[in-house]
């Protein structure tokens, strides 16, 4: 819950700033009553970063009342905003998008209505009265807590000697001679069209047959968006030689509904295909079955090297209790990749990898996905608190989908997850670590090198979801409901949500911002009515 009630803090914050700011909205609500909120805010947000030794009852109750208060305050907030707003423009509720807009950008010289400012003072005052007292009670857990003053078990900083993700290069480990037997089988003088499975760890569950042909078109320089994809990919490939590799092939169904759209021309052509499922890679083609075993100790440690130390070499301190630790991830490299990177991003000491071990080791009777679900959750559980939603908002995300990195940034800058000053050095910062700890992979990189696309491995997706639902993360309101009906519930609403305005009066083609105004206010679209009017994704 200490990561929802986080990310509630930072997200208020975000609006009290923007309505402090006159440059991005000229309301005129008392600024006075905002900056005292904003303080009381800031505490709890202060306490959040203290990283606390014991996770007890207290600690999670308290956490639930930050979250909860720090809602109410960011839906008061919103709530007395719009109703300003549509105060002053009652004869207008049919173009009401069009003057939030404007308000937004343009500001508004108007006086706000004596009801209006001090209805917004008593809702402001009941919950700084809600925060103080949570406040008494953080000051009593916190004396009862030992507060963990070594980074080794509190919080995982970035170690000095490790080289930037940038600058490290990509080798395999433990697969060379995988690589040599399928190259072997890909560069064969066979003319036929050869399928070759190959069998091995991974957890995609979906396909859209519609996906798979609209990606390889434009993968090999084909845009467009027909409903004959099948059609126009098949004439593409006519009469040439080609290699077609598909990642994460979850049914034999799925490869029935695409085999007829590549045609065997009688060129060497090569279609790879990976499952996780033995009777799928064989119904494919028995003949061609490539199985990847899981890596045996002494790659898998070397494997673990690679990526927990700069030079690819561990210390002696530190040899035999890493080689305990590779052993325990029980070949699977995914669970060696993201334990590597924790690893390498602590600092080197014994103690902190024989915790790290008995972690590891624990999960010993976990059956394997859930083994390495336990395994790369370790690398989670030791972020940072304010990388924590950063990694969680990557569930936002369908399933092996490339995320551009400018949109992810101005989505954390519009939860409050970063702040606008300096967000671009920030943002490289969070993003770095995210990468460098394995938890984000890069996709795409750009000709100057710079990362263009990234996104998450099948296995920490599933993590995203399930701690998100732990920690209650992205609740989604219910869009129908006023505010008060949401708050009786304790749902969090926007401002589609609370006022009158339904989603046939608006017309959602006209609301329209430019790319510079996607940090005002965050909570005037939630998540709910962002897929309702997906058009309203940037007035965040």
């Amino acid at each position: 819950m200490a990561v929802a009630a986080y990310a509630s803090v930072l997200s208020v914050l975000h609006v009290l700033n923007q309505i402090q700011h006159p440059v991005h909205l000229r309301l005129l609500l008392n600024t006075n009553k905002i900056q005292t909120l904003h303080e009381h805010v800031s505490f709890l947000q202060e306490f959040l970063e203290i990283p606390l030794g014991a996770n007890s009852e207290d600690i999670e109750d308290l956490t639930r009342q930050i979250a909860e208060v720090a809602n109410e305050a960011e839906d008061i907030s919103d709530f007395h905003v719009v109703n300003q707003l549509d105060e002053e423009n009652e004869e207008k509720c049919d173009i009401i998008e069009t003057h939030v807009v404007d308000q937004l950008l343009e500001g508004s010289e108007n006086k706000t209505d004596t009801r209006l400012s001090s209805s917004f003072c008593q809702d402001i005052d009941k919950v700084i009265e809600k925060i103080d007292s949570i406040k008494k009670k953080l000051t009593m857990v916190k004396g009862k807590c030992v507060v963990q003053g070594q980074q080794s078990r509190a919080s995982v900083t970035a170690s000095p000697s490790r080289l930037p993700s940038n600058g490290r290069k990509n080798t395999m480990v433990g697969f060379d001679d995988h690589l040599v037997r399928i190259m072997d089988k890909l560069t064969g003088h066979q003319l036929n069209l050869e399928i070759i499975p190959i069998a091995g760890m991974g957890v995609s569950q979906q396909y859209s047959v519609r996906e798979i042909l609209q990606g390889i078109l434009q993968g090999i320089g084909v845009f467009e968006d027909s409903f004959e994809l099948g059609t126009r990919l098949y004439q593409h490939l006519s009469g040439r030689r080609y290699l077609i590799v598909m990642d994460d092939m979850w049914s034999t169904e799925a490869w029935d509904d695409l085999r007829l759209f590549f045609p065997d021309n009688r060129k060497g052509s090569r279609i790879m295909i990976t499952t996780r499922l033995l009777d799928v890679a064989i119904s494919l083609s028995s003949r061609n079955l490539y199985s990847m075993d899981f890596l045996d100790e002494d790659k898998s440690w070397g494997l673990l090297c690679e990526k927990a130390f700069s030079q690819g070499s561990a210390s002696p301190e530190l040899e035999d209790i890493g080689k305990k630790i590779a052993r325990s991830c029980r070949g699977l490299p995914l669970a060696i990749v993201v334990i590597g990177g924790l690893l390498g991003n602590s600092n080197m000491t014994r103690e902190y990898w024989e915790f790290i071990a008995e972690n590891v080791i624990s999960y010993a009777n976990s059956e394997n996905d859930e083994h390495c679900l336990k395994i790369v959750a370790l690398s989670y559980n030791h972020l940072p608190i304010h990388l924590k939603p950063c990694f969680l908002y990557m569930r936002a995300f369908p399933e092996d989908h490339e995320v551009p990195v400018s949109e992810l940034i101005k989505f954390w800058v519009a939860e409050g997850f970063l702040k606008p000053i300096t967000t671009k050095t920030f943002a490289e910062e969070y993003l770095k670590s995210l990468i460098d700890r394995s938890l984000i992979l890069i996709r795409r990189r750009g000709r100057t090198g710079k990362i263009r696309t990234c996104g998450v491995h099948d296995v920490l997706r599933d993590l995203c979801l399930r701690e998100s639902r732990k920690e209650q993360f992205f609740g989604l309101p219910k869009v129908q409901h006023p505010i008060y009906f949401a708050r009786e519930r304790g749902e969090h609403a926007c401002f589609l949500c609370c006022k009158r305005v339904m989603q046939e009066m608006i017309h959602l083609p006209r609301v329209h911002l430019d790319s510079g105004s996607t940090s005002l206010i965050s909570s005037f679209v939630c998540n709910s009515c962002r897929i309702i009017c997906p058009q309203y994704i940037c007035l965040r």
